[in-house]
């Protein structure tokens, strides 16, 4: 790994302590929650990237000495002394430099292979969507409340991001012409979820970012005739923070014949086509929850093809992960 590899930690370390200390960014208490767990996730290599750049430095002086012959030469100022030099100090210089080397060396590869192994979104908070793909509607259900009772097992917190189930008939689609219409997204079974964590210690995409994927759901029922099986999409996604130009976003809105429904809208973002629903009584709380789902879901458009975060939402076609829930 070489200098540029140290400035990146170094100026990514810097970046989040310069976040943290910016007192518009604690009005977004989410925000902060992530930030102080990236800085956390990040000391340990910032301080080995900090012990590295001193052993390179003591390194490069004990080899500079070596090849001088010694520190100093005699005391008293003989020039013979300073222009022989002194052969056990060389032996010293160049023993502690051959030592100075291993401890470089072997800290630089440790280094190395951290970084190479590093997902930066592990602190991250999670958005799980949870969709049928094929069969029957319930296994959508039945693995999303599997889903909240590991949240609740491992002590994170669960906001649901739909309050209400998706409305069936009697829902009115938004005026909009036929071609942009989606009539069926909001009656098939859906779920939406975030999963929080704590302000110190890793953070949820961590341990569930592997749950990406297709699952085919076996839900056990008696008598046996009436098990339910379908092949559901779980979609986990970082909560990163991703802020669109209101200009590229539009609100529908859609109406229902019910009294007192909750409100129902779906944001668009018009350049991707990036969209997603908001269902609640409150109007605000409807459209922040969907421009979550949205802002997450460009983040994710946006990674790095080589990110470890990219590789995983990248799913293999026809890969499909078997579960049986009682």
């Amino acid at each position: 790994m070489g200098v540029d590899g140290l400035e990146a930690i170094a100026a990514e370390y810097a970046a989040l302590e310069e976040r943290l200390a910016d007192p518009s960014v604690h009005r977004d208490f989410r925000s902060v929650r992530r930030l102080r767990r990236c800085l956390e996730a990040l000391e340990p290599l910032h301080s080995d990237a900090a012990r590295l750049r001193g052993l390179q430095d003591d390194l490069r002086d004990a080899r500079d000495l070596a090849h001088a012959g010694g520190p100093a030469g005699d005391p008293v100022g003989d020039p013979a002394s300073d222009a022989v030099g002194d052969p056990a100090g060389d032996r010293e210089w160049t023993a502690e430099a051959e030592r100075l080397a291993q401890q470089e060396a072997s800290l630089r590869a440790d280094i190395a292979a951290r970084l190479a192994a590093r997902d930066r979104y592990d602190p991250y908070d999670v958005i799980v969507l949870v969709e049928r793909v094929s069969g029957d509607g319930g296994c959508v259900r039945a693995l999303a409340d599997v889903y909240r009772r590991r949240a609740r097992d491992e002590r994170l917190r669960v906001e649901d991001l739909l309050s209400e189930p998706p409305p069936g008939p009697g829902t009115h689609e938004p005026s909009e012409p036929s071609s942009r219409r989606e009539p069926s997204l909001l009656r098939e079974p859906f779920e939406a979820f975030a999963v929080i964590a704590g302000e110190i210690g890793p953070g949820a995409w961590a341990g569930w970012k592997h749950e990406n994927g297709d699952h085919r759901v076996r839900l056990a029922a008696q008598p046996p005739s009436a098990e339910l099986d379908g092949v559901v999409r779980v979609t986990v996604l970082p909560d990163a923070a991703c802020s669109p130009d209101p200009g590229d976003l539009r609100i529908d809105l859609y109406c229902m014949r019910v009294p007192g429904a909750p409100t129902i809208l779906r944001v668009v973002h018009q350049p991707t086509g990036i969209a997603a629903h908001g269902i609640d009584p409150s109007a605000r709380r409807a459209r922040d929850n969907a421009l979550r789902v949205v802002s997450a879901r460009l983040a994710a458009a946006q990674l790095d093809p080589g990110e470890p975060a990219a590789r995983l939402l990248a799913r293999a076609p026809g890969a499909v992960r078997e579960r049986r829930l009682t």
